[in-house]
């Protein structure tokens, strides 16, 4: 959208047009003579002293992009062209002031209807002087409101002498319309940047300030003569703060793309932490000429979030404590027929993978896990990776805290049982593990084990610990596991809910 000012240089120029097209008007007609006796002829007849150049006037006058009016000392019509004739959405004719009022218009300044003898014409008539470009509502035809800048001038024969006016009329509707939006939307953009207590600014492709609403200033200390048309780096007394800020605006302006940062920025409140979206600003060509950016104060929001994680981090030490009381109690309750090292091994191992999927679950104050991570940690222990035996890949996929301790449980039982019975068993063996969103309304993932190269498997004559550990570690939550014995190898399938990512 045009600014205001370059609208304004561009009516400026446009009025100058108009008054040239005024003066031109004036010294054809004033070549003409055409005396008192102009009241009785039409134009056609005023210029035929012009040397039969009065057709070829009348057509020029036609083509112009303006309104043309030409009336008589007595406020009749003489000529009006097509161009204000369309502007008015029909015409009536005129003869003499008294019929003026059948156009009805109102000053665009003082809001006053305008008297027959108060259009620009019919003053430039009466005063016999010209009157300058004046802004006028107008009532067109067909009901529908406009406005026109109109301009007038008296044209004198060769004894000087009024014996005719010329006004030129230009619609300006649109400018006006544009313009209003303009002043509409500068006072919405100040509105909101005196209320919000966000940062919202403006810089040009050199990062230097060219808008800053109120919380800008209260922010950095310091006033708008300070910082207007200047960098960071020119005023911010961290010379490091500063930096950093003017190179997150270069890479949004080098980029052409909005980024968000996080920034740290110290001030008269102290160091405080704003989260910064910044969006490049371009011209209609699509060359960017600077950046708009808003920055959200987010300090009391880092410090609760350092808060939470430590409160997250005692209480998963707490849960690791609790769980090696468990290992002690068992240690102390089994029978020591029981207690063989194998049995005591796979025990320890259980324990150990909770306390792992605490681990990952407390990197996300445990509102949820992602999938990878969940199942390097369960498999860290047996070579997971693409060097490894066992291979892991999958999309970025996130789970509920729920599904994550499943998970993790069921891989390690898988992990454990495939060393000891199957493809982990022998040379050659091996095992993939994937995942997968599922096109479907529920957002969901797949996640399944597979084993390729081991023993032939067969189902087991019952059903152990383990097996149904693996079938029952998700709870009576959404997820649904399921395992196969399949003797080329065993299989394992839990399709789950997802959880969005966090934000960042």
């Amino acid at each position: 959208m045009p600014t205001i000012q370059a609208e304004h240089e561009r009516l400026a120029a446009r009025i100058a047009e108009l008054e040239d097209e005024n003066s031109r008007l004036r010294a054809r007609l004033a070549m003409g003579d055409t005396g008192v006796e102009a009241g009785r002829h039409s134009v056609a007849d005023a210029y035929a002293g012009l040397g039969g150049s009065g057709v070829d006037f009348v057509q020029m006058l036609e083509q112009l992009p303006v309104g043309v009016m030409i009336a008589d000392p007595t406020g009749r019509t003489l000529f009006r062209n097509r161009a204000l004739h369309d502007m008015w959405r029909g015409a009536r004719s005129l003869a003499g002031f008294e019929d003026w009022t059948d156009y009805a218009a109102w000053d665009a300044v003082t809001g006053r209807p305008l008297g027959a003898q108060d259009w620009p014409l019919a003053l430039a008539l009466i005063q016999g002087s010209p009157v300058s470009a004046r802004a006028i509502d107008f009532r067109r035809f067909d009901g529908a409101m406009g406005r026109m800048l109109v301009s007038a001038e008296p044209v004198r024969n060769a004894a000087g002498v009024v014996v005719s006016g010329v006004a030129i009329a230009q619609d300006i509707s649109e400018l006006q319309a544009a313009e209003a939006q303009i002043t509409l939307d500068r006072e919405l953009l100040k509105q909101i940047g005196e209320t919000t207590p966000d940062l919202i600014y403006a810089k040009d492709r050199q990062s230097r300030m060219i808008f800053a609403n109120p919380a800008v200033l209260k922010a950095t200390g310091r006033t708008w003569e300070e910082i207007a048309g200047r960098p960071d780096t020119d005023w911010h007394p961290d010379p490091e703060e500063a930096a950093q800020f003017v190179e997150d605006d270069e890479l949004v302006m080098s980029s052409g793309v909005t980024r968000r940062f996080e920034e740290v920025l110290t001030g008269p409140e102290g160091t405080e932490t704003f989260l910064s979206s910044k969006t490049p600003m371009k011209d209609p060509s699509g060359v960017v000429i600077g950046l708009f950016g808003i920055s959200k104060n987010i300090t009391a929001e880092k410090r609760l979030d350092a808060q939470r994680l430590l409160l997250m981090q005692e209480l998963n030490h707490r849960l690791k404590n609790m769980l090696a009381m468990v290992q002690a109690i068992a240690q102390m309750t089994l029978k020591p027929a029981l207690r063989t090292e194998e049995v005591w091994r796979v025990f320890d191992g259980r324990i150990q993978v909770l306390a792992g999927a605490s681990d990952v679950l407390i990197r996300q104050s445990w509102d949820g896990a992602e999938v990878g991570g969940l199942v390097n940690e369960a498999l860290r222990a047996h070579g997971c990776g693409p060097e490894g035996r066992i291979v892991a890949e999958g999309p970025e996929i996130w789970v509920d805290a729920q599904v994550a301790m499943g998970l993790s449980l069921a891989l390690h039982e898988l992990c454990t049982n495939a060393v000891k019975y199957g493809a982990l068993s022998v040379d050659g063996g091996k095992v993939q593990v994937g995942w997968r969103s599922l096109d479907d309304p529920g957002n969901r993932v797949a996640i399944s084990w597979r084993e390729l190269g081991g023993p032939t498997v067969a189902p087991p004559a019952r059903r152990g610990f383990g097996s149904r550990l693996i079938e029952q570690a998700f709870g009576d939550g959404a997820a649904k596991a399921r395992v196969d014995y399949d003797p080329a190898g065993v299989r394992f399938e839990v399709v789950a809910p997802t959880l969005p990512p966090p934000q960042a």
